[in-house]
């Protein structure tokens, strides 16, 4: 039996991610996309072994691929880091923003001239994809324009990926089998999941070891707001996850806008300040320089600014957004490291950064 046949009759099974559902048929993969956050169905895709013929299924409005697919592009270069975790990067032939890219394999095709731009932030070069032709592309929900109808019309299989919308690390971290769906990769991306899930159960099991809630400041101030985590999103469960605590909204999943006064007022004694960056800056100084009312926080007092800033390439790429999403395990140890060093002595941190 080929071995694309053994790999497509592997059971897929989605055991955290609540955006996309698999069913799993003789002749077919039966792939689900959702709307986040709600259970509205936003695409169906067929899935059927390219050596065999297309079945008949009754669903007026599935898409249907043959797969393994044979090259791929994406939106985003976040996405290189579940293609990187699967051995794909031979498959990819485009990206947005190739500069920002970590994997080494990917940035040599780059440099090479076998992965192409195809975009700029949230711009997209249709004429050049159309082009290109990819087997299908890859892009999240909110990313699609009127335009996308030229892709479809050219034979492009347009794939949602929205992982970022799940509401904890193992969630966001299972979509990779969507692309191993896709490129007959299923057995190779439950392997990994399952390896990643059990390092990160692991590593939660010890956090919940810890009678010691370390309550932490999260996030920074941009532009006179300071976004508030929703109750229900990915990094208050992952706090929770490495025995953190931080300001929530309750009841939300997406962050709030909050008054720098109110941020200050609940957050000014906490030992621990962590938050996401953009831009370069890699000194406590620099940091400061953002907001010169930052100085008046504990944490600054301390020494315990930490920013996800430690791996970037030469062009500034963060690589927490790139392979992080696709480690989540090493993405906890990072908080518990951080939070309670006495349970990690051994573990230097991975994506995050102390400012000094």
């Amino acid at each position: 039996m080929e071995r694309d046949s053994i790999d497509f009759n592997f059971p897929v099974t989605v055991e955290y991610a609540h955006g996309f559902t698999v069913a799993n048929h003789p002749d077919y993969k039966e792939l689900v996309m959702y709307k986040p956050g709600t259970r509205d169905t936003v695409a169906d895709y067929i899935l059927y072994l390219r050596s065999r013929e297309q079945p008949r299924v009754a669903h007026p409005q599935a898409v249907y691929i043959p797969v393994p697919a044979r090259n791929l592009a994406t939106s985003s270069s976040p996405h290189v880091g579940a293609v990187a975790v699967l051995g794909l990067q031979e498959v990819l032939v485009a990206v947005s923003d190739p500069e920002k890219v970590n994997d080494s394999l990917t940035r040599r095709r780059i440099q090479e001239g076998k992965v192409q731009r195809i975009g700029r932030g949230m711009s997209k070069d249709i004429e050049r994809i159309i082009g290109l032709h990819p087997d299908v592309f890859l892009q999240d929900l909110y990313s699609g324009t009127e335009k996308d109808t030229d892709l479809v019309a050219s034979g492009i299989n347009i794939v949602y990926f929205n992982n970022w919308k799940e509401q904890d690390l193992l969630g966001r971290a299972e979509w990779l089998k969507v692309i191993g769906l896709l490129y007959g990769r299923n057995a190779v991306a439950d392997s990994a999941f399952r390896q990643m899930a059990s390092n990160y159960q692991i590593a939660a099991k010890q956090a919940k070891g810890t009678s010691r809630i370390v309550p932490v400041m999260y996030g920074l101030d941009y532009k006179g707001v300071w976004y508030v985590p929703g109750e229900y999103s990915y990094i208050v469960k992952a706090f929770s996850d490495a025995a953190i605590s931080c300001d929530f909204i309750p009841g939300q999943i997406d962050s709030r806008p909050s008054s720098f006064e109110y941020v200050f007022r609940r957050n000014q004694h906490k030992k621990i300040w962590l938050c996401l960056m953009t831009g370069k800056l890699d000194k406590l100084s620099d940091f400061l320089a953002l907001n010169e009312r930052y100085i008046h926080f504990d944490a600054v007092r301390e020494g315990e600014v930490w920013v996800d800033r430690k791996t970037l390439n030469s062009e500034g790429g963060n690589d927490f957004w790139e392979s992080g999403p696709y480690h989540p395990d090493l993405v906890l140890k990072d908080f518990i490291k951080i939070a309670h060093p006495e349970l990690l002595p051994g573990y230097e941190t991975r994506y995050w950064m102390r400012l000094r």
